[in-house]
């Protein structure tokens, strides 16, 4: 079946899927059915309690053996986005295209800047390291010299408004979910957008912990995860495969794979080490928002570990799951989304 006519079958199915709750894939005998607002945990906040939902997708046939998962962590800058179908409903085709090749697909939802997310104890560390990379960024571009975490917010508050501190802000906060330059100076500075990107870390852990409770009431396999996440959801996926092992007391996550579009560490690109994960990293040379020598550096240290990491740099300034098509942009002479999907089943084998 050509790309094209496959591509406008998925359109189909995605659209009867949303319809329906189930459809038939590809006129094939299984059934792919959607599990809605599954709730997977409640995230802490300064108004309290949130409950964090999943959607799962995955084949009907009571015959199958336990399926590997995907996990997806939708985009919007830790200020937006959603688990339904972001970017138009890319991450949703991408998604069925997985439950077809016999893997069961989730895709959750995690606390964002505007929930003001509350972390728990073991979640600081992280969030200091996420503060402090933040902060250097920034006070880079206000030409502040570094030092310790309390004289740089003190040193950026007080020449905060000047022109090139206003400059340097502006260039972040025009991002996916632009947000105004008082906002994200706001964020930067007292520790919100990095309690933010930790608090999707835990929950993103609290999806797989779901995931290994509930087993054999889905017939999925715990032991078989890859992450997924474009832009911001791939910052958190990142992280919990890289850095979490590192600065979460006991951490005890087993992964097969990342899947990384347009993401990057956050600073946290020491922390890799050779018993981690392969990942397959997506990102445009000419990216707007997330700057493609994060991308770089990551696969420079997957490469000196001798960590399996295809690293499709393209050309152009596309910008996550909104503006690259993996149906058609081609890497290697091969469109992404077959690379992709050669990628997570060679990681869950």
């Amino acid at each position: 079946m050509g790309i094209m006519n496959r591509w406008i079958i998925l359109l189909l199915s995605t659209w009867l899927l949303f319809q329906l709750g189930s459809v038939k894939a590809f006129g094939e005998e299984s059934v792919i059915e959607i599990r809605r607002n599954l709730v997977f945990s409640h995230g802490a906040t300064k108004r309290g309690n949130i409950q964090l939902d999943l959607d799962l997708y995955q084949q009907l046939n009571p015959h199958r053996v336990p399926t590997p998962i995907v996990i997806y962590l939708h985009g919007g800058g830790f200020q937006g986005g959603d688990k339904f179908g972001d970017y138009g409903g890319a991450s949703i085709k991408l998604l069925l295209e997985f439950v077809e090749l016999g893997f069961t697909a989730i895709s959750i939802n995690y606390r964002l800047v505007k929930h003001q997310p509350i972390i728990p104890d073991e979640f600081l560390a992280l969030s200091m390291n996420l503060q402090n990379e933040l902060l250097r960024r920034y006070c880079k571009s206000c030409g502040c010299r570094s030092g310790s975490s309390s004289k740089l917010v003190n040193r950026l508050f007080a020449k905060k408004n000047s022109v090139a501190c206003r400059q340097g802000a502006r260039e972040f906060s025009d991002g996916p979910t632009p947000i105004s330059i008082e906002e994200y100076q706001q964020g930067v500075l007292t520790g919100e957008f990095s309690n933010a990107i930790a608090a999707a870390v835990e929950d993103g852990i609290a999806a797989i912990n779901w995931a290994k409770r509930n087993e054999k009431l889905y017939n999925i396999d715990s032991g078989q995860i890859v992450l997924m996440g474009s832009s911001a959801g791939a910052i958190a996926a990142n992280l919990m495969a890289y850095v979490a092992d590192d600065l979460v007391p006991n951490y005890d996550l087993k992964l097969r794979g990342v899947v990384s579009i347009s993401g990057e560490i956050l600073g946290g690109e020491k922390f890799i080490d050779k018993d981690d994960p392969p990942i397959f990293l997506v990102h445009s040379a000419k990216d707007p928002y997330v700057s493609v020598e994060s991308a770089d550096l990551m696969k420079s240290q997957m490469s000196v570990l001798g960590l399996y990491s295809p690293y499709a740099r393209l050309e152009g300034t596309g910008h996550s799951l909104a503006s690259i098509s993996f149906y058609k942009t081609k890497w290697q002479g091969r469109f992404i989304a077959q690379e992709l999907m050669e990628f997570v089943l060679r990681a869950t084998q």
